[in-house]
């Protein structure tokens, strides 16, 4: 949604269905593809701050309690709404257990479809 927003309302590109669960606000005409008959493609898409390992636990607390009250602000989830994301938030002990459990989700999908690194 980010990148192809301004296309789509620019009459620039057809979008034919979007990943998802629900029809996005700004795209409420576009199907999913779980609607299109494609279950397979129902891939919600989020965004998280990530750093690198060994951040002392009391400056991850710091940087989630920001990240948390910026996204209730009214303007950062209104900026956001305007671009096509829904704004979330998971505490850091909710986001690695998303975090672990994609990565198995994705790690099966790739085992199944025979992709092998070159």
């Amino acid at each position: 949604m980010v990148t192809s927003l301004s296309h789509y309302k620019a009459g620039k590109v057809q979008v034919h269905g979007v990943t998802g669960a629900k029809r996005p606000a700004l795209m409420p005409d576009v199907p999913t593809f779980t609607e299109s008959g494609y279950p397979m493609l129902d891939i919600p898409i989020w965004f998280a701050y990530l750093g690198p390992a060994g951040i002392p636990r009391d400056a991850v607390k710091t940087l989630s309690d920001a990240v948390g009250k910026a996204l209730a602000s009214n303007d950062v989830s209104d900026a956001l709404a305007r671009q096509g994301v829904e704004p979330g938030y998971a505490a850091p002990a909710e986001l690695d257990a998303f975090l672990k459990a994609d990565t198995a989700l994705w790690q099966k999908r790739v085992k199944e479809a025979g992709i092998k690194p070159k």
